[in-house]
């Protein structure tokens, strides 16, 4: 088998349209092993029979256009660290990535429903995503807030968080309470 062939078994052609940008088309989910921060790794094997590790976007990038030019990386025009579909996919500057960051609040102001959560324990429990696929199509920070919503750590039924009130919770010494309890004490109520 050869590395393109190795390369797209391991790609959901047949992924989630972008809830903001439709006319993007479908995203081309990597279904591999994944970095921890939601990046796909693919291993090239090289003529010597050895393996040189890369991303899975960056590779899917460089079999459409060839080498990525030097100084440059490739950006995610869906924002999904995962997709690999090669017309999501565009060499840039590690400044217009962060330009784009800013610009679609990818990671800044991210806030999530009690319907978001409900949708994510549903797709989680088809058992035909990854708790990083997931992540990786709710535009999460990380896998492991999809883990917390799906044991009802986070947005159980009749509260709704937001990441922000989730980071503070996670980094402040009273960590082993609920965000519920917390905002309880906070506001007196819960939303």
């Amino acid at each position: 088998m050869t590395n393109e062939e190795r390369f797209w078994a391991k790609v959901n052609k047949n992924g989630p349209i972008h809830p903001y940008r439709p006319e993007l088309g479908k995203c081309c989910l990597w279904t591999g092993g994944c970095t921890d921060r939601g990046y796909g790794n693919f291993h090239v094997k090289m003529a010597d029979g050895s393996f040189r590790a890369t991303r899975a976007h960056r590779y899917a990038y460089e079999l459409k256009n060839g080498a990525i030019p030097d100084g440059l990386i490739v950006l995610h025009s869906c924002d999904r660290t995962q997709c690999c579909n090669d017309s999501h996919l565009s060499a840039g500057t590690l400044k217009q990535n962060t330009r784009d960051m800013v610009g679609r609040q990818r990671k800044a102001t991210t806030n999530l429903s009690l319907d978001t959560a409900r949708m994510i324990r549903n797709l989680y429990a088809t058992g035909q995503y990854s708790q990083r696929a997931i992540a990786a199509a709710f535009f999460l920070d990380s896998h492991s807030t999809v883990g917390k919503i799906v044991r009802n750590e986070m947005w159980a039924e009749g509260e709704e968080v937001t990441l922000a009130d989730w980071r503070s919770w996670r980094h402040s010494p009273a960590r082993k309470r609920s965000p519920r309890k917390i905002l309880k004490a906070q506001t007196g109520t819960v939303a």
